[in-house]
């Protein structure tokens, strides 16, 4: 992936590059995002006073200004302008909420929020860059073949560690390219929703990449394979609504939609000796401390043999003004190939994705993978013998309805925790046998958490 940066007029044609910037921030070299954004050295100083459209950026060092500042562009985002914070801390996002209803948490390189409108909705869109900590779980195991042909397995080991990763230029350069995306988004609905409903939208996105290496298996001599990136690109978008059709009393109801693509970083095998890390399985799913939020509704339901799964909800609103009733329906739906691969649904609001052949993607254990595999034929295993979703990549997408039996004025916290596992074989095939196998098995993973103000939806 190219480092350079794109500018604003590359992607606004119909904005002049220099004037559509403001910035309360210094000339910045030390944050990733900022060195890339060619525009920001010329950009002019931000007034509060000025008058902002959806053309505009606005650029805050929250390195240099304090968390109580950020309401200095709350004039402009209700106009329609985007806001890019700089090194943002917790603080800072929660000045941001007050008006926004929304917020990731934990400190960031780049957090990027504007009101746009795009799937039949209009809501807050919100873009994150950040240097992450992911928790990884890397287990080896291997086998001997004996003199009589049959393998003898060695004693599998476990090692836990968390992985820091600072964010890097690349990562930095697509999430630029992302909320430029955003910014060149419609304001408005060409049709928009009827006068007097009440609901919110917030649309989540982060980029998540796992450095994934591993040591040689020293019971077999094998090893070790090479390293890789393991890349997540998710988005999470939250809808909430309030129904207050009913005279008996009025509630609300809190969506979750969480859709993405899990990447292997494309290593491939080419001999019996060699293999390439390859995806084995993915759970995804989000969950709320709160006892104020009841299951509603949920999918993809339970599949398998399926060459596609469809996830998505329709959900009917009743609202009321002044006596006047009337419904609205959200619909979203997505379709996804999981060719070879099933789907099976934990929970309301737990899902895992897993390789269903040549072995299932959810085993851990040496002796499952070799009770699958021929491996006394001596060929080994290539990549091309796998299913395309595991050695290139997965796209899902889950779906989650809460409400509430009467109208929450709250904060609630929900939490996303996306973990995937990919797997690493290598044999060493002497006179057309199978003398010596080690799998290696990558767990990664991480835990997004965010806040909603119930009381934007009442």
């Amino acid at each position: 992936m190219s480092t350079s940066a794109p500018t604003l007029d590359q992607v606004m044609p119909q904005a002049d590059a220099q004037s559509a910037i403001r910035k309360l921030c210094e000339d910045k070299t030390d944050n990733p995002v900022a060195a890339q954004i060619s525009d920001l050295r010329s950009a002019t100083m931000f007034s509060p006073d000025a008058k902002y459209s959806s053309d505009d950026l606005v650029v805050f060092d929250c390195a240099t200004c304090p968390a109580e500042e950020v309401s200095k562009l709350f004039g402009a985002l209700a106009a329609g302008a985007g806001v890019l914070l700089l090194d943002a801390t917790d603080a800072h996002k929660k000045a941001l909420a007050a008006h926004v209803g929304f917020r990731s948490h934990g400190g960031s390189r780049g957090y990027f929020v504007a009101r746009r409108a795009v799937g039949g909705k209009v809501g807050y869109h919100f873009h994150e860059a950040k240097d992450t900590l992911s928790q990884s779980t890397l287990r080896m195991a291997g086998s001997l073949r004996n003199a009589d042909g049959s393998l003898t397995a060695v004693e599998p080991t476990a090692v836990f560690t968390s992985v820091p990763h600072a964010l890097t230029s690349d990562e930095a350069a697509g999430f630029i390219k992302g909320f430029l995306r955003t910014l060149a988004m419609p304001l408005e609905l060409d049709t928009p929703p009827p006068a007097g409903l009440i609901y919110k939208n917030w649309t989540y996105s982060k980029p998540y990449s796992y450095p994934i290496s591993a040591s040689e298996n020293e019971s077999t001599g094998l090893g070790p394979p090479p390293s890789t990136t393991v890349s997540l690109q998710m988005t999470y978008v939250f809808d909430g609504a309030l129904d207050n059709a009913d005279q008996a009393g009025a509630f609300q109801y809190i969506g979750c939609s969480l859709s993405g693509i899990l990447s292997n970083g494309g290593l491939k095998g080419d001999s019996g000796e060699s293999f390439g890390w390859s995806l084995a399985n993915f759970n995804a799913g989000f969950s709320t401390s709160s006892d104020e939020l009841f299951y509603y509704s949920s999918s993809p339901a339970n599949s398998s043999g399926a060459s596609s799964v469809q996830t998505g909800s329709d959900l009917t609103v009743g609202f009321s003004t002044n006596g006047v009733g009337g419904t609205y329906t959200f619909k979203n739906s997505v379709t996804n190939n999981i060719t070879d691969w099933q789907v099976v649904q934990n929970s309301g609001s737990s899902w895992n994705y897993a390789q269903v052949t040549p072995f299932d993607g959810n085993a851990t254990d040496n002796g499952t993978i070799d009770n699958c595999i021929d491996w006394a034929h001596g060929d080994g295993v290539q990549t091309g013998e796998f299913p395309t979703i595991s050695t290139s990549s997965l796209q899902f997408a889950v779906n989650t309805v809460w409400k509430t039996n009467a109208v929450v004025n709250d904060v609630i916290t929900f939490q996303g925790s996306p973990l995937a596992q990919v797997d690493y074989i290598m044999t060493q095939v002497l006179l057309g046998a199978t003398n010596k196998e080690a799998s290696w098995v990558s767990k990664c993973g991480s835990t997004d958490y965010f806040d909603i103000d119930m009381s934007t939806i009442s």
